[in-house]
Order: structure tokens, then sequence, then C-alpha cells
């Protein structure tokens, strides 16, 4: 009893001081300080022994606050906030291994807070609830209600400094709450109040558990008692139409692939933005298509029994060619965006296709394990989720608005500068990089331009205390002190 009002008790703290640094802030320092709340009371409450899941999670959560704190970029946001979910997922339900699982669980128990609030509450106070105690306690209070209020306002109305003073208290005490704790705070206490409830009142729900159970990372032979076709003629069909699907889908591609090494790989004509925009959308588009069609037909043949047929080593060598060609594909696209940023510099997404890229070729590598080692689904999603969820770790690692000013700032006499998208589509971090570049400083238009955006800087960064510090402002800020 005594340990679960200590819960009850951090909940609420957690979910004030959560209310108290994000009010009026942005991200920044105050990321680290709940964070570290959150991993500490977490670790406290439930254990970290054998838990390697959450240990996994909680450091990567205490990394992405960190990179929030350091560079301030939206990917080290995001992931933060999916990194502490799973976090919190892992520590109630230590069994969980699957990624995605943790991350749901997490999820699900802040939205269950509500249930549990109420749970928490009907427990510490007993039957204080009850319809008819509630009445009860209402009768009886009132008629003192009514009394008091009744010597309330003789006294008002007769004693002229008693009503100054009763005017001064009840406006003193309406702009109190008006100023301290208005709608938007309550709101943010009870954001901060589900996310600790969430936490730290532990959630039963069994589902992920008893799927977590079902799950293998190898098949297994099963047989069918009942089946009106011999099991051997079924295999022989589905393992002949495996073949032809693959023989026509690979001679598909090949061309496909033939045609893209000799026209990108070798002989690649530059073109326009427009042109180019499309050549490296288009492809970025089929090869998503084509890897969801090679994991879907691959996972549909090698999904039972035709992993154990005997004759299938042909299937499997298609298989083979047919993972490959989708790495080729992959390596096209890949060389179709180098040509394009080789022409007009980095932006947001050609950075994302190569990340894209990236987890497509260590998808393709787990699918080639799957097929030759007669691996499951499960196996799948399960490796390639931790795989993602590590690269976009050290994705976060980067500043890129930084990488990208500084990219295009250094090519900007052999590839096209954008000088609108360094001013106004990346953020405020890449600031001081701009006023020391002529490219900007020596053009009036573009100096009135990047004059505005310092203004806007100064004045949303006077809006926010110590608790949103966070490096890549500070670094902006003495570098507008020097000038």
């Amino acid at each position: 009893m005594r340990k679960e009002l200590l819960t009850d008790t951090l909940v609420y703290l957690i979910a004030f001081t959560y209310c108290t640094i994000f009010w009026g802030e942005k991200m920044g320092l105050n990321t680290l300080i709940f964070s570290t709340i959150m991993t500490v009371s977490l670790a406290l409450r439930y254990g970290i022994k054998e838990n390697v899941s959450f240990i996994v999670t909680a450091i990567g959560t205490m990394l992405t606050a960190i990179l929030v704190v350091w560079h301030n970029s939206l990917v080290s946001k995001i992931i933060h906030i999916g990194s502490m979910f799973a976090m919190i997922g892992f520590a109630q339900q230590r069994v969980l291994r699957f990624l995605w699982y943790g991350f749901l669980l997490g999820l699900y128990s802040m939205l269950e807070t509500p249930r549990k609030f109420v749970h928490r509450f009907n427990e510490n106070f007993g039957t204080a609830l009850r319809p008819a105690i509630v009445i009860r306690n209402f009768q009886l209070s009132v008629v003192p209600v009514i009394v008091v209020g009744l010597f309330y306002g003789i006294y008002y109305l007769a004693n002229a400094q008693f009503a100054l003073l009763s005017d001064q208290f009840w406006n003193n005490l309406v702009r109190y709450i008006i100023e301290y704790f208005p709608l938007e705070r309550l709101l943010l206490f009870g954001v901060g109040g589900f996310i600790a409830g969430g936490a730290l009142w532990q959630t039963n729900y069994q589902f992920f558990i008893k799927r977590q159970g079902l799950h293998k990372e190898s098949l297994l032979r099963f047989s069918r008692k009942k089946r009106i076709t011999f099991p051997v003629l079924g295999l022989k069909r589905e393992h002949q139409q495996g073949i032809m699907l693959l023989m026509v889908l690979n001679l598909l591609l090949l061309i496909v692939n033939t045609i893209d090494i000799n026209y990108v790989w070798f002989n690649f004509i530059p073109s326009s933005a427009a042109e180019m925009r499309q050549y490296v959308h288009e492809g970025t588009y089929l090869l998503i298509i084509s890897i969801l069609l090679a994991i879907g037909v691959l996972l549909y043949f090698f999904r039972g029994n035709l992993n154990f047929f005997t004759k299938n080593t042909w299937l499997k060598r298609l298989a083979y060619t047919w993972i490959a060609q989708n790495a080729i594909l992959a390596c096209s696209v890949a060389i179709r965006n180098y040509r394009y940023i080789e022409q007009y510099n980095l932006a947001y997404k050609r950075i994302g296709v190569f990340i894209f890229l990236t987890l497509v070729f260590i998808g393709l590598i787990t699918l080639f394990i799957k097929v030759r080692d007669r691996k499951t689904m499960y196996f799948l999603l399960h490796r390639n989720a931790w795989i993602a969820y590590s690269i976009w770790l050290i994705v976060c690692c980067v500043n890129w608005d930084i990488f990208i000013t500084e990219y295009n700032l250094k090519h900007s006499e052999t590839a096209y500068l954008d000088k609108d998208f360094l001013i106004y589509d990346l953020s405020d971090k890449n600031l001081f990089l701009l006023l020391e570049d002529q490219n900007f400083t020596q053009d009036t238009y573009y100096k009135n331009k990047l004059e505005q955006k310092k203004n806007r800087f100064i004045e949303k960064h006077q809006e926010h205390s110590w608790l949103s510090w966070n490096y890549a402002d500070h670094r902006n800020v003495k570098y507008l002190m020097r000038q």
C-alpha cells in the first residue's frame, strides 16, 4: 500500500514538473530534465535486471534527449518521443522483445491513464465515490453553504470595508488563477499526467505478451490431417507457379535495370531541375513498389512447407536473383539521387532518399537470410525494426540543417544554390552561417530577407527561458553578440 501511495504521489509530481518546465517553452534542456526523471523513475519502479530491451531504449531515449539539447533538430525530437513510448512499454512488460510491441504498449498505457486514474482514486478513497454516499454528503453540505452564503451577503452589504477587502480578495484570486493556471496550463498538466500515469501505473494488458509467445523466428514444417488433394501434388503446383512467376518478374526487372545501367550509370545526360525531380521521384516510387512486391511474393511462396520441399533449389535461386535485382534497382535510384544533388545541392528529401535506401538494402539482406535459413515473417519485422531504430538514432546525431547549409554553400559554384530554401525552408540553426557568407551579405535583396530571419529568431528566442536552452540557439546568440 505504501509503495502504491508513493507511486501515485510520484505521478502527480511528475505531471506538475512537466507542466512547469514545458509551459511557454520549446523542447530543449527541459527535455533532458524530464527524460532523466522518467528513465530513473521507470528503472526504480520496475527494475532493469534482465530487461535488455528497456536498457537499449532507455539509452536511445537519453541519447536523443541530449541531441535535442545539442542541435534541436526535428528528427531527434520525433525519434525521442517514439523511443520514450517504447521504453515505457518494455519497462512495464519485460518479456517483450519486439520493438513495435513495446512502442504500442507504451502508447496504449498512456491512453489507458484515465481508467487507471479512476481505479487508483477509488482504491485511495474507498467507498467515498459511491452514489448514495455522494448524495448524502451533498445533502449535508447544502445547509452550511446556504447559511454561510447568507451571512456573507449580509456582512458584504452592511460593511463597506469588508466589501472592499472581499472584492480585492476575489479579484486577486481570479487574476492569480488566470495568470498561473490558465486552461492551456491545466491541459499541459493533463498531458504530463497521461505520460506519468501511463508509465508508472502498470498496465495489465496481456495481448502483446500472448502474441510474443506465438512468434518464432524459424519456420516449422507442418502437416494437415484432412485434405482433399495430395500434399505433394499441391506443393508441386505451388512450386511450379512460383518458378514461372519469379522468372517473369526477374525478366521484367532485368529490362528495367538494363535501361537504368545504360542511361543512369554510364550515359547520364544532365537536365532541368523539374526533369531531375521527376527523374528521381519516379525511380523512388518504382523502388518502393518493387521492394514491396518482392517481399510480398517471396513471403507468399516461402511461408510454409515449400521451404522444406526437396526440389526447390531453382525457386530459391530465382528468389536470390529477384533480391539481387532489387538491390541493383536501389543502386540506380541512389545514383539518380546523387546526380540530382550534384546539380542542385542537398535538401531534406534528397537525404531522406539515401536513408530510405539504406533501410532497403538492410531489408533485402534480411529477406535473403529469411529465404536461405527458413525464417518467419516475425524474424523480418523484429530484426528490421531494431535495425531501423539504430539507424534513426545515428541519423539523429547529425545536425542536418547545418550539414545541408555548409554543403550547399561549399558547392555553390558548381551546383545551383537555392538561397530561398536556405533562408525559409531550413530552421534558424543555420543563421550564423548565412550571416557570414558573401552569397547573402553582398546581395541586397537576400540580405534584407536574412535580416528578417534574424529578427524572427531574436523575437522567438526572447520568449523562452533557460528551460528551452539548446546549443544551436546559443551558437546563434553568441555570434549575434559579436557583431
